[in-house]
């Protein structure tokens, strides 16, 4: 089912004397899961006219299960009825136990008749939904002037209303929340108060102008406060909880010290970030649900908002940049489920967000394309019914395991590979009583296919815990990890070094073939080792990087480890420059500290690709070019760029907007390890950061575009937005202009600032001479653009003499 031929049916036509032709093809239901069919119209030639795709889905006829762990969003304030009983209807089959809906607070807390007719339709087609539903949760957001606002320079005291003014508009919102409740009446199960409030945040247009509004703990609780009473007095059955973007566990203790568990019934997050696995979802929950439970332990915990995107012609949502959307669906289909199995081993339920983007999309195909997802969700809220408990098993470093216990005394193993691409084999079990693919469908063969997608082994009744996890252990897995422990290692000359050990307990053979090394670089035989003993090294020089070397080139190596069960093929991006160490520079303007540093020149030669569409054509090095220089200490990296440029356009509209005039663009590939044209998106170590002015900023700011994993800036958690962390000096030349930047190791939470880490870096010098955006200088492969196209970033090292 992803793009396996499962039946083919041919149809020869005779001469068509009409303009529509219907013909009936019989639909096999061989597998259970979503199918794709591609209708192709050829001529006798079998030259291709025409072809159509199609999905259904096949599903079992067991009693569909109601899955407590398993939710999703059902939009009633935006979709018509038919829609939200389409998506009630295909989600129940999923195996979904109950639904979250959003109703935006800010038009309801006047609560005028407009407002109440509208929620009372609202109600009208919640009371449509027929399923039973163990909870409905509602997120019922806020009015402004209820948050607290803080200046740009993020000061500590907040310009708080009057104690009149914050009273008056309490009041308003609690009459509004009392309206809903009175109208929901035996609908409404779960109210979230304010949808992720540690990232709620404005922008005034008018006094107190560009202040960000946060919501601050005291102001928090007193609107909870308000809450209870309001729950008290009209809907006591009804529970509220706070809900956070992300598990923040410092803002959650915050409110927590506050008081915050003295009112809410629950705690709910929504946990965005590009897999499972950057960083491991299971253990961040398992690490919220410990705080939480040494607080106050019989609190639930949700999950009630998140998914996963695939990239392709169905999108209809806004974030196809976001680091959880994937360009290949069945990478999209492994994401998904193996959060899906994250939460559950915590025993958390998990809510999906936007039904056309995680699971089917109405209206198309007649009358709904399934997602390959559908067909996944219901198989496994079958599997994991009435889980009692579930764990995480350690038992390859590529390979992620949950075993689940079942209150039938049932235990379900899952297996899937941790990252996408990778594949493995695992000899089945004799005390295995059946394997599921991912869809559900028996899996019969003695060696067992692992990847991205996850499969289930089931252990009947008689077999304890303590013997599948035996068990488990005892299997024989190949294609994991190899025997071997190969590394490329760079010495100190800059010498390239293949070094490879038996890391396993007997003795193994293997074979390193070099497919590809840097220009230049004399050929190298394969390394082979013969039954080397456990422990024994091997080493193997490939040439030397010149400190003086070409910064232009990229010095890329490839090779190939092949070994019994497997192999693997390695590229490495090898640094085209090194950044030396240099402590004590100042961010004041002046260059006279990087007086011996090695200058990168950018000219013609070093062109990105013309943004003007040749309206603007460069010319030449007044126009503009520049020199570059770089160090590093153990609490910076520093980077000075003096530009040469004849026309100064600086200042741009937003902040956000930098890249449209003159200014600076940096990326940051913080592990060095987008090294394939295959994925060609962020992932959760680049950073981005824009450098500039603009419109109403007396001084450069760095506007951070795009942010690496755990890094969020400012009092509000921005995940943009600008920095206050970065350090940046600005001075005019007569030819030009030039910076200073320095990025603190805190802006860099996936690097190692010491000697011998490496980086992927590129710099973009933008220019405009009054006509829009031209031809910029680049770091990076010449006539193209950094922006998305991380593999063509230079790699660098940092060195310390």
């Amino acid at each position: 089912m992803y793009n396996d031929t499962v039946w083919e049916y041919r149809k020869e036509l005779p001469e068509l004397a009409e303009d529509i032709t219907r013909l009936q093809v019989p639909v096999e239901n061989r597998e259970k899961g979503v199918i794709g069919i591609t209708a192709l119209l050829a001529d006798d030639q079998g030259r291709e006219i025409t072809r159509s795709h199609f999905r259904y889905w096949v599903i079992d006829k067991n009693k569909t299960v109601r899955n407590p762990l398993f939710g999703y969003e059902n939009r009633s304030d935006v979709f018509p009825v038919w829609a939200v009983k389409l998506t009630e209807k295909i989600y129940c089959e999923m195996g979904a136990g109950f639904q979250r809906n959003f109703y935006w607070g800010e038009k309801y807390t006047t609560f005028d008749a407009s407002s109440a007719d509208f929620l009372q339709y609202l109600n009208v087609k919640n009371s449509l939904i027929t399923a039973p539903l163990n909870m409905t949760v509602i997120n019922y957001l806020y009015r402004d002037s209820l948050i607290a606002y803080y200046n740009k320079d993020y000061l500590t005291k907040p310009f708080a209303l009057s104690p009149d003014a914050f009273k008056t508009e309490l009041t308003r919102w609690g009459n509004g929340f009392t309206g809903i409740l009175e109208l929901n009446k035996g609908v409404i199960t779960h109210f979230e108060i304010i949808n992720e409030l540690n990232l709620n945040r404005i922008k005034f247009e008018t006094a107190p102008s560009k202040e960000t509004v946060i919501m601050t703990a005291d102001r928090y609780i007193e609107l909870l406060k308000i809450a209870r009473a309001c729950i008290n007095q009209t809907a006591p059955k009804v529970k509220i909880g706070s809900c956070f973007c992300r598990i923040d566990l410092p803002y959650i203790k915050m409110l927590i010290d506050a008081g915050m568990l003295n009112y809410i019934d629950f705690l709910s997050f929504h946990l965005y970030q590009g897999t499972p696995e950057t960083p491991p979802v299971y253990e961040q929950l398992a690490e919220l649900k410990s705080l939480i439970q040494s607080k106050k332990n019989d609190l639930p915990v949700y999950n009630s908002e998140q998914y996963f995107g695939y990239r392709n012609f169905l999108n209809v949502w806004s974030e196809y940049d976001k680091a959880y959307y994937s360009d290949f669906e069945d990478d999209y289909v492994g994401r998904i489920i193996q959060n899906y199995l994250h939460h559950s081993a915590n025993n958390i339920p998990l809510a999906l967000f936007a039904a056309p983007e995680t699971a089917f999309l109405p209206g198309i195909s007649s009358p709904v394309y399934y997602q390959y997802t559908v067909g996944a969700y219901r198989n496994l809220s079958q599997l994991l019914n009435g889980i009692e408990k579930g764990k995480s098993l350690d038992l390859k470093k590529n390979l992620r395991s949950f075993l689940f216990e079942r209150t039938d005394q049932k235990k379900i193993v899952s297996f899937n590979m941790k990252d996408y691409g990778k594949t493995g084999t695992i000899i089945r079990s004799p005390l295995w009583e059946q394997v599921l693919d991912i869809n559900g469908n028996p899996v019969n063969k003695n060696d067992i296919d692992i990847s991205y997608l996850p499969c289930y082994a089931i252990y009947p009744e008689k077999v304890s815990s303590e013997a599948v996890i035996a068990d488990v252990r005892s299997l024989d897995y190949f294609g994991f990890n190899s025997p071997f422990q190969t590394e490329c290692v760079i010495a100190r000359d800059g010498t390239i070094l293949i070094r490879s050990s038996n890391a396993s307990g007997k003795p193994q053979s293997e074979e390193i073939i070099f497919e590809s090394l840097p220009a230049a670089w004399s050929s190298v035989p394969s390394l082979q080792m013969s039954n080397a003993a456990p422990g024994k090294w091997f080493e193997k020089s490939l040439g030397r990087l010149e400190p003086d070397r070409d910064w232009r080139l990229a010095y890329n190596l490839q090779y190939r480890e092949s070994y019994k069960d497997g192999e693997d093929v390695i590229l490495k991006k090898l640094p085209s420059f090194d950044i030396p160490f240099r402590a004590g520079i100042s961010i004041d303007g002046s260059l006279a500290e990087w007086k011996s540093a090695r200058r990168l020149l950018l000219d013609e030669n070093n062109l990105s690709k013309d943004f003007s569409q040749g309206k603007d054509k460069h010319s030449g090095t007044d126009d503009l070019s520049a020199e570059i220089a770089l160090c590093w200490d153990s609490d910076n990296l520093y980077i000075a760029l003096k530009v040469r440029d004849n026309t100064a356009m600086p200042l741009a509209k937003t902040a956000g907007s930098l890249y449209n005039n003159d200014s600076v663009q940096v990326y940051l590939d913080l592990n060095n390890d987008n090294v394939s044209q295959e994925f060609k998106a962020y992932d959760y170590n680049d950073a981005l950061y824009q450098i500039g002015f603009y419109q109403g900023s007396d001084k450069p700011i760095a506007y951070l575009e795009k942010n690496p994993s755990g890094r969020y800036i400012g009092e509000a958690n921005m995940e943009k937005g600008i920095d206050p962390d970065v350090k940046i000096a600005y001075s005019k030349t007569e030819s030009g202009y030039l910076y200073e930047i320095a990025f603190p190791a805190t802006t860099l939470p996936n690097l190692l600032l010491g000697s011998g880490s490496e980086l992927g870096i590129d710099i973009l010098i933008n220019d405009n001479d009054g006509s829009g955006r031209k031809q910029a200088l680049t770091l990076g492969a010449i006539g193209k653009e950094p922006h998305y196209n991380s593999f063509l970033w230079k790699s660098a090292r940092l060195i310390k003499d």
